[in-house]
C-alpha cells in the first residue's frame, strides 16, 4: 500500500501533538503512564504556590497540584492534587504549605498520620500555611523596631540632658578628676613595684620568724631546757627548810616583847618616856633663868 505525501505530513503532524500532549503533561508532573488519585486541600492563601507546583512527601515528588479554585463564600482556596495510587494516605494526614527556598518560593507537601483508615479518592486534606523563615524574623524585628525606637530616643533625652547639665565648668572638674586618677594610679603602680622589690627582704623574715617558732616548739630547744631549769630551781626553793629560820625569828619576837627583858620593859614602861619628859622640863627652866639673870650663871672674867 503506497502512502500518499499528505497522509505522511497528517501522520507526522499527529505523532508532534502527541509528542507535545506527554510533554505538556510532563512538565505539569502528570506521569501518563502511572495512574493517579485525585484529593483536595483548602489554604488560607497560596503565595509561590501555582498549579503543576509538586506535592511532596517527606522530600520526595509523589504528584502534582491539579488546580487552584478560590471560594468566595469561606475566603479560602481549594486546591485539587493528583497523587501517585501507590502511596496511600492516612485519613489523619494533612497538607502544609512551606517555603522551599530562602528567595521565597514555596512548595506543597503531605504530612502523614498515623490513622490506619486510609483516605479514599476524592477526599479532603485539613491544610496550614507554615511561616517562612523571613515572616519569622519579620515577626520578631517588628516589635524590636518599636523597642528600639523608644530606647533610641530615651538614649537622645538622657544625652540631652547630660549635654546641658555638663556645662564647661563642670567639663573642667571632670577633667580635673581624671588627672587626680591618673596621677592616684601612678602611685599605686609605684607602691606595687616598692612591694615587689620588698619581697625578698619579708619573705627571708618570714623565715626567721618561722626557725623562732619552731625552735620555741622544739622539745630540745634552748627555751624549754630554760622553763627545765627554772621549775627544777623552784623545786629546790620549795624542799630547803625554813622552819629553823622562822622558829628563831620567833623566839626573838618573843624576847623583845617580855616585860622581864631590858627591851621589853622600856616598851611595856613609861619610866624611860617620864624620865625624858622631866628632863626635857628642866631643861627648859634652865634655858629660861639663864635669860633672865645671865651675870648669876655665866660669870666673864678678864685677865
Amino acid at each position: 500500500m503506497k502512502i500518499s505525501n499528505s497522509q505522511k505530513v497528517g501522520l507526522f503532524l499527529i505523532l508532534i501533538l502527541a509528542a507535545i500532549f506527554f510533554a505538556v503533561n510532563y512538565l505539569k508532573g502528570h506521569d501518563m503512564f502511572k495512574s493517579s488519585n485525585t484529593f483536595y486541600t483548602y489554604l488560607s492563601e497560596v503565595d509561590g504556590i501555582t498549579p503543576t507546583s509538586p506535592v511532596y512527601i517527606k522530600g520526595l515528588k509523589v504528584g502534582a497540584i491539579d488546580r487552584i479554585k478560590y471560594n468566595a463564600e469561606k475566603d479560602r482556596f481549594i486546591i485539587s492534587i493528583s497523587i501517585r495510587k501507590d502511596y496511600k494516605l492516612p485519613a489523619d494526614s494533612r497538607t502544609e504549605a512551606y517555603s522551599s527556598s530562602i528567595l521565597g518560593g514555596k512548595s506543597l507537601r503531605i504530612v502523614l498520620g498515623e490513622s490506619k483508615t486510609m483516605l479514599k479518592r476524592g477526599d479532603t486534606l485539613v491544610g496550614a500555611t507554615v511561616p517562612d523563615m523571613i515572616s519569622i524574623l519579620y515577626g520578631y524585628a517588628s516589635p524590636l523596631k518599636n523597642k528600639l525606637g523608644e530606647v533610641m530616643e530615651e538614649l537622645e533625652k538622657t544625652l540631652s540632658a547630660i549635654n546641658q547639665t555638663l556645662d564647661s565648668a563642670a567639663r573642667a572638674d571632670l577633667h580635673s578628676s581624671l588627672h587626680r586618677l591618673n596621677g592616684s594610679l601612678a602611685n599605686v603602680q609605684k607602691l606595687t613595684g616598692s612591694l615587689n622589690e620588698m619581697t625578698p627582704n619579708l619573705s627571708a623574715s618570714l623565715k626567721n620568724i618561722n626557725a623562732l617558732t619552731d625552735s620555741l616548739s622544739s622539745p630540745n630547744g634552748d627555751f624549754h631546757k630554760t622553763l627545765n631549769n627554772l621549775n627544777k630551781t623552784s623545786e629546790e626553793l620549795s624542799t630547803v627548810k625554813l622552819s629553823k629560820t622562822v622558829d628563831e625569828l620567833n623566839s626573838l619576837l618573843e624576847k623583845i616583847q617580855s616585860p622581864q627583858s631590858t627591851t621589853g620593859k622600856l616598851i611595856s614602861t613609861d619610866a624611860l618616856h617620864n624620865s625624858l619628859d622631866s628632863l626635857v622640863v628642866e631643861i627648859e627652866d634652865l634655858v629660861k633663868k639663864i635669860k633672865e639673870n645671865p651675870k648669876k650663871y655665866i660669870r666673864v672674867k678678864v685677865f
